[in-house]
């Protein structure tokens, strides 16, 4: 990334008429990968406890936010 340069931001909407719908965070995506990916974040116990870092949030908001907050390599 380049000096302000925003990384693009994926279509997701809380629409439900998307094919790929995210039952913890109630989000659709219109790319299966990019709802595949998601869904690998979420926690097995916990869906709101991200699978990379171990951070557990208190919301949907939160969980998602932390996800385009955090560097997870």
């Amino acid at each position: 990334m380049i000096g302000n340069a925003r990384r693009e931001v994926p279509k997701i909407d809380r629409n439900p008429s998307y094919p790929n719908n995210c039952d913890h965070c109630k989000i659709g995506f219109e790319d299966a990968t990019l709802y595949d990916l998601h869904r690998g974040y979420h926690g097995y116990d916990n869906p709101f406890k991200c699978n990379r870092c171990g951070e557990t949030c208190s919301s949907a908001v939160a969980f998602n936010l932390h996800l385009w907050r955090v560097k997870h390599d």
